[in-house]
């Protein structure tokens, strides 16, 4: 009996250990391919694969417009496929999950924003177009074009900061991304 017992608790154990998993890869929540630049300061970057909890970067709270320092307090990273790369007016490129979230001239946006709503504190999430305006360091940028990429990738991102929601990527305001 006791080792049905432990037979049983080990299969439950299993079975919770690969639903916990999947949950996390099927929420994408690894966002930026490596070589992306994350501002540290209005005037330096860092790429974020070298970003760790506890450094200093560039936060943007969306509900009190405020730039500051704040520090990273958790980041995440795995291999992701279908990436897609977003080109701007001003020839600058960013490349990240479908489900990310950027701030536009409509607000919160993704491609995927049915996946971006299942992140912390974004109740309505647009779906990004050729032609939206991104938030960006330096005012705006257009968007001319997207294109996915089927290669896999090793993905990198910010799910919580000291302060803000927010975070600068290639220059462009970029949300972060914790799990409901």
């Amino acid at each position: 009996m006791k080792k049905i017992f432990l037979a049983l608790s080990f299969l439950a154990l299993s079975f919770l250990t690969f639903a916990v998993a999947s949950k996390a890869q099927s929420a994408d929540v690894y966002c930026f391919a490596a070589g992306t630049k994350i501002a540290v300061s209005e005037t330096a970057v860092k790429n974020v694969e070298d970003i760790k909890k506890g450094d200093k970067i560039l936060c943007f709270n969306t509900l009190t417009q405020e730039k500051s320092i704040g520090a990273v307090v958790k980041t995440a990273f795995t291999k992701r496929k279908n990436l897609v790369t977003y080109t701007f007016d001003d020839g600058s490129s960013l490349t990240a999950t479908d489900d990310h979230p950027f701030m536009t001239n409509k607000g919160w946006a993704s491609l995927n924003p049915s996946k971006t709503v299942s992140y912390k504190d974004y109740g309505i999430v647009s779906k990004i177009e050729v032609g939206d305006s991104f938030v960006s360091a330096k005012g705006q940028k257009k968007l001319v074009s997207t294109s996915i990429s089927s290669k896999a990738r090793m993905t990198y991102t910010i799910v919580k900061l000291s302060f803000g929601d927010a975070f600068y990527a290639n220059g462009i305001l970029s949300g972060t991304e914790e799990l409901k």
